[in-house]
């Protein structure tokens, strides 16, 4: 992916002075020209020396699906006396990422949430061939700590989660692609992306996937009308989420996948990120019912409750994200082993069982 916790059709009035970017999104950047990983050393070299920044250490190498795809580099080190952290971006994408902080800023509508304060940056250009951004380091540890988070955890989140889309999120910033104007058609596309990859891959098992591929693209035909697009970050995971101990507030990274998914998309992803760790969910009980309970919680949060269509699209949203992790997530992973085995065969009766019931 392009980052990890460090980074995270309506339009505001108050934005029109600014440019609109539109959302990119892993699935499309695979296909893309990858030519950062070629000179990746020489732009660190150049950054470093520049700015005068100290590497401590690496924090995340932010591959598309495999090595070969560099997308960004981001560490931990010194600058002017105190701990920063410099995100060197090598793949050219369709917006600048401070732009997409910046955007957050003059809408943000909470005080308890902010993003990462800008030391440095100068956006992607031709001639560089990367932009980068230098920023505070943060040493507070993640809302969510792996490969399972506290129940005391959960319920920060939740809290910070309330706060983020009931008030921090006011108004837009990013405008909808064509295809974002459609929840069906995003869905459609992202799926044959997601297939167009595991053959360029050589990990599409045509056995195990296209029976239910076919079952998703039914209920797909079958969903009673067209979800609403929402606004969001599309990359809820509770990992790109840092709470400050002094002041309590939430700070927001990942900051590049900021826009529009199907409605309520972020609930399902966060669930999506917890069965991705390889350690826990190895048999379907144990994925149902982290599913089941984590719609429990949901529901009993009231301005989620107050969505009488919430129950039919999370359901089916669960549907289109462990399609997804059967297709290409699963497969990630360069060696096999007994255990990935194991959840892979947990995923796909996972994937059935809730089939069957939606």
């Amino acid at each position: 992916m392009f980052e990890s916790s460090y980074n995270c059709n309506s339009f505001d009035v108050r934005q029109a002075s600014r440019p609109c970017y539109t959302e990119i999104m892993i699935v499309d950047a695979y296909f893309k020209k990858h030519t950062f990983a070629d000179h990746a050393q020489e732009s660190i070299d150049e950054v470093t020396k520049q700015l005068e920044f100290r590497i401590d250490r690496p924090l995340f190498r932010g591959m598309i699906y495999d090595n070969s795809r560099l997308g960004s580099i981001i560490y931990k080190g010194r600058w002017k006396g105190k701990d920063a952290v410099l995100k060197i971006q090598g793949l050219r994408l369709p917006r600048d990422e401070k732009d997409i902080i910046d955007g957050f800023l003059e809408q943000n509508g909470s005080a308890r949430i902010r993003m990462p304060k800008i030391y440095s940056h100068k956006p992607w250009d031709e001639e560089r061939g990367y932009g980068y951004l230098l920023m505070e380091y943060i040493p507070d540890q993640p809302l969510f700590s792996l490969p399972l988070p506290t129940q005391e955890e959960i319920t920060t989140f939740l809290s910070f989660f309330t706060e983020l889309k009931t008030r921090s999120i006011t108004a837009p910033w990013i405008t909808q692609t064509e295809q974002e104007q459609s929840s069906t058609r995003l869905i459609r596309h992202r799926l044959t992306q997601w297939v167009a990859i595991a053959k360029d891959r050589g990990h599409f098992d045509e056995s195990a996937l296209v029976p239910r591929i076919q079952t998703f693209n039914e209920q797909l035909e079958q969903f009673p009308k067209e979800i609403p697009m929402a606004f969001m970050h599309a990359h809820m995971t509770g990992r790109e989420v840092r709470q400050l101990h002094d002041t309590k507030q939430f700070v927001v990274f990942s900051n590049l996948y900021w826009g529009w998914r199907p409605k309520w998309y972020d609930c399902a992803f966060i669930i999506w990120s917890l069965l991705q760790q390889p350690e826990v969910y190895l048999n379907v009980h144990d994925i149902l019912n982290c599913i089941h309970e984590w719609k429990r919680r949901f529901t009993a949060l009231p301005w989620i409750a107050s969505d009488s269509a919430f129950s039919e699209i999370f359901d089916f949203l669960i549907l289109e994200r462990l399609i997804g992790t059967l297709i290409i997530d699963i497969n990630v992973q360069q060696h096999e082993d007994a255990r990935r085995k194991q959840k892979r065969e947990a995923l796909m009766h996972a994937f059935d069982e809730l089939a069957r019931q939606t």
